[in-house]
């Protein structure tokens, strides 16, 4: 990453926690060549490709654990780090996109996550709802999740 005005990755290294990112199945696959290939009860090569980590457009995780139908509707863990906050109650009050709740989190991160994509962090269910943009300024990404039921 190039040097931001303010870097804040060191800190998200300092204070982080684990917690587990449920990337949904691509409905497709990338060929030897790299070309797409939409799936439909095709049986990938070993290979089943997770929505989640893009880097540039192109496919960042893969998990060569056996063999999936490419059209397989499902969601697969993954383990991330990051910070997680309870929101301040000026937060709770006054974000743009809606009214929050104390069961909704800040969620800071050093690697890209997708609005609407699902977290789990101790036994309770996140969606991705809104991103705060600092990328001109910051090394992290700041995210907004709505607490949206128990695991």
């Amino acid at each position: 990453m190039a040097q931001k005005q303010f870097e804040f990755a060191d800190f998200v290294e300092e204070f982080k926690v684990s917690f587990t990112v449920l990337d949904e199945i691509i409905n497709g696959y990338y060929d030897d060549e790299g070309r797409w290939i939409e799936g439909k009860d095709t049986l990938v090569n070993d290979t089943v490709y997770y929505q989640g980590d893009f880097t540039l457009g192109s496919v960042d995780e893969t998990t060569p654990s056996g063999q999936g139908l490419s059209d397989a509707d499902a969601e697969t863990p993954r383990t991330m780090e990051g910070i997680i906050l309870p929101l301040t109650n000026d937060e709770l009050q006054h974000e743009s996109n809606g009214v929050y709740t104390t069961k909704d989190r800040k969620i800071y991160v050093t690697s890209p996550l997708k609005i609407g994509q699902r977290i789990e962090y101790k036994n309770q269910l996140y969606t991705i709802d809104s991103e705060k943009d600092y990328s001109d300024y910051a090394d992290v990404y700041i995210y907004f999740a709505k607490g949206v039921g128990d695991v």
